[in-house]
């Protein structure tokens, strides 16, 4: 090394290669520092934003935990000061090239032109490649800090040059091979979108037709509607075969990096949950069941197969899974804490809707006078639960004079409106005007009102827990 450090003296040629060289490395090493800092002190923000989001033990913990990301934060700066002397002293250094040019921060071997060079075969003077460079978002701090000095970097990535390890940026996410979709791609976002919004109407769809729908084998919603989602989901698999990833620990691949390989996606793809998930409540089984009912052989078999049918479309709610992967993804997007408290509040609001959505239809079947599985038992069994009283079948009048009349013969959407008040006035223990009249009814409703306590509970330390925290 020495050597040829005297060689590199001696020879003008090898001079500017190995100040070129130099240059390089510099530029790297001050990039890479500027970018270590202004991570540094986004730490204790972090951290404290972290704390903010869970309840405090007792108030000597939180001021420990305050003092504690206060002595964190002035360490950080006392850090990134003393870095930052060190960076202006050798920043000073000034290289004469036909000329005495003053070099910038985090180019001290700059030269007039403020040239970044990543080799000599690059063809264009302002092309450096991104493995000269420690990141992508040490680049954005370069054009930032220099844009009136020096022209921009501009990082054109050659064939098998390595990524960065950090988050790319928007430049970089749109490129992808033929046929691969990007998962931050607006279209794909915009797709799951629908997606979201198609499981959210079929999960409301599927309970309500169940209970207050009657069997309609030609309607829209028996015929029409399971097929357009059948058809929509298996596009959405197809599409799944053909987005890419980003790799983590677990992926044999260096994290954080974009992979785009068909058959690296499709690998990971069906060794997921998510396959067996999307496979399960895409496959038409509903549709089937429903065309075998319309065979004769099948005929005396329809009332069981006309109960199995509207069981198995049941299934389609385990596409809910879909909604707790999209909805986590919405919170790792957030960048602030407020949107956090927002977020948690919206989803208490959202579980407690859907938990009465759920309860309505469930507590309007358990209120029929048949038995939800009177398909499969015996006559005799039918007969007897016939028999006994139903909250639905009582006979009820508005006052002295007014003729009888029974839930029963309501218009749907007043028994679903009646459930659905029902469902929140358990929630709150308040008397309802509607109580159990048997003792499938009496025990269904003991065992919701355990359960809709530990709701209402839950979503009233959620609500004053995100109120507190915004005053």
């Amino acid at each position: 090394r020495r050597q040829g450090v005297h060689q590199a003296c001696a020879n003008p040629r090898l001079r500017s290669e190995h100040d070129a060289q130099l240059e390089r490395t510099t530029v790297s090493f001050y990039s890479h520092m500027d970018s270590m800092m202004s991570r540094l002190r986004e730490w204790p923000e972090l951290l404290q934003g972290s704390l903010d989001l869970h309840p405090r033990h007792s108030p000597d913990f939180g001021l420990v935990v305050g003092k504690a990301v206060t002595n964190l934060r002035v360490a950080v700066d006392d850090f990134c000061s003393a870095l930052t002397n060190s960076d202006d002293r050798f920043a000073s250094i000034s290289v004469d090239h036909g000329g005495a040019a003053k070099s910038s921060r985090y180019m001290p071997m700059a030269t007039a032109k403020g040239a970044i060079s990543a080799k000599p075969s690059v063809k264009h003077q302002n092309t450096v490649r991104l493995c000269d460079l420690a990141s992508t978002h040490d680049a954005e701090n370069w054009n930032r800090m220099h844009k009136h000095s020096f022209p921009a970097v501009d990082l054109a990535v050659e064939d098998g040059e390595p990524e960065s390890l950090d988050t790319p940026d928007k430049k970089w996410h749109d490129k992808c091979p033929s046929g691969v979709f990007n998962p931050q791609d607006p279209s794909r976002r915009w797709w799951d979108k629908i997606v979201v919004i198609l499981v959210v109407a079929d999960t409301l769809i599927v309970p309500f037709q169940l209970a207050y729908l009657p069997y309609q084998p030609h309607s829209f919603l028996m015929l029409t509607w399971p097929w357009l989602l059948t058809l929509f989901f298996a596009v959405d698999m197809l599409m799944s075969f053909h987005t890419g990833y980003y790799a983590n620990s677990q992926d044999g691949e260096r994290p954080g990096r974009l992979v785009t390989h068909t058959a690296k996606i499709a690998r990971r793809y069906i060794n997921s949950r998510t396959f067996l998930l999307d496979l399960v409540t895409t496959f038409p089984w509903s549709q089937i069941l429903l065309g075998l009912a319309g065979i004769s052989f099948f005929e005396p078999w329809k009332t069981q197969v006309v109960l199995i049918i509207g069981l198995v479309r049941l299934v389609r709610l385990l596409r809910l899974a879909k909604l707790f992967d999209a909805w986590e993804r919405v919170e790792e997007s957030l960048g602030s804490v407020e949107q956090l408290h927002v977020a948690a509040l919206l989803r208490m609001l959202i579980t407690t809707f859907f938990f009465c959505h759920f309860n309505a239809c469930i507590w309007w079947i358990v209120g029929q006078h048949k038995h939800p599985l009177a398909a499969f038992m015996s006559k005799e069994a039918n007969e007897q639960y016939e028999g006994l009283p139903h909250w639905t079948t009582m006979e009820r009048s508005d006052g002295p004079g007014s003729p009888s009349w029974e839930w029963a013969e309501q218009p749907v959407f007043t028994a679903y409106a009646l459930c659905f008040y029902w469902t929140l006035g358990v929630m709150r223990t308040m008397p309802s005007e509607v109580l159990p009249a048997n003792i499938l009814e009496r025990v269904y409703v003991m065992v919701l009102m355990f359960v809709a306590l530990s709701l209402f509970a839950i979503s009233i330390a959620q609500v004053t827990q995100t109120f507190t925290k915004f005053t």
